[in-house]
């Protein structure tokens, strides 16, 4: 007789507002989750109810991972009488035991986003025909160059590249921008973010880059009143754009270029707007998203 193996692990989803999400990850964690995720619900972008808020989807699937031998009826039945979930907002899935950092890593492979840039983890080998390669692993801060957001402006930095220009990349994520811009020309990267980790993995990656000299990683209260560059990228969010605009104008050489990316194609216009005093912006979209390109005047 064959013998039945049983299955490793079960995942516990359900749908939650920003209201209960919390309520239901104390929920998936009292009833010991090995880990907890959260998706968006739908295709509809997060948003910030201000600059200092963490961003949030209005409906969010929570994920929450389990062993096998959980009790999921019990788990289940919280999810009913202590958020008050419908049948329809709650799944359970039974999962394979698989080698599953191995099969999340083989998802990141090379990518191209022109004039010669790629974009590579360290694991994989870049194709001959590479001219420039910029090497990021996923980890803890956001940036591979997968996202359109990013790839929108590297394709600028890969296609106008800085003779010994100057470059501020604010909020810097993985470092892939101003890593980008040192190797193609630029001399000299601010990389500024709000969040410690994110400085720690960019300076990381600008060592595992051979540009470490030209790179300086600083947290966004002290950052110097004095720092100019003939390139100013933000990808960010709408609202952070909007609250930063001073800064980030002030930090633009006359002539220099301000790249606005994080944005949806219909919150283009009202961006452009509030940046109009200094900026003539183009627009240019990728898979629902948008970058503003301007020359400050």
């Amino acid at each position: 007789m064959r013998k039945i193996v049983p299955p490793s692990w079960i995942e516990i989803s359900v749908r939650v507002t920003p209201q209960s999400q919390g309520a239901a990850e104390q929920l998936f964690t009292k009833n010991a989750a090995l880990a907890v995720t959260a998706r968006s619900a739908s295709t509809d972008p997060c948003f910030q109810r201000d600059a200092a808020d963490m961003p949030y989807w209005e409906s969010t699937n929570l994920t929450g991972l389990f062993a096998a031998d959980c009790a999921v009826e019990a788990i289940t039945g919280c999810l009913r009488s202590e958020l008050h979930a419908a049948d329809a907002d709650i799944e359970v899935t039974v999962l394979e035991d698989r080698d599953w950092e191995r099969e999340s890593l083989s998802q990141f492979r090379p990518i191209a986003v022109g004039a010669g840039l790629w974009i590579c983890p360290s694991w994989r080998v870049p194709p001959a025909e590479a001219d420039t390669v910029v090497y990021i692993d996923p980890g803890m801060a956001f940036g591979t160059g997968h996202h359109a957001t990013t790839w929108l402006c590297l394709e600028f930095i890969a296609r106008h590249p800085l003779a010994s220009g100057t470059v501020v990349d604010y909020g810097c994520g993985s470092g892939i921008l101003g890593i980008a811009a040192l190797c193609r020309g630029a001399s000299r990267v601010w990389a500024i973010d709000n969040d410690p980790q994110a400085l720690t993995t960019s300076m990381e990656n600008a060592r595992n880059n051979g540009v470490a000299d030209g790179f300086t990683a600083l947290h966004a209260d002290s950052m110097p009143g004095d720092i100019h560059a003939d390139l100013v990228v933000a990808n960010i969010l709408f609202d952070t754009l909007v609250h930063l605009r001073v800064r980030l104008t002030s930090m633009v050489t006359r002539g220099g270029s301000l790249l606005l990316s994080g944005i949806l194609p219909e919150q283009a216009h009202a961006t452009a707007h509030e940046y109009a005093h200094d900026f003539d912006f183009q627009q240019f979209d990728r898979e629902g998203w948008s970058i503003l390109v301007g020359r400050k005047r």
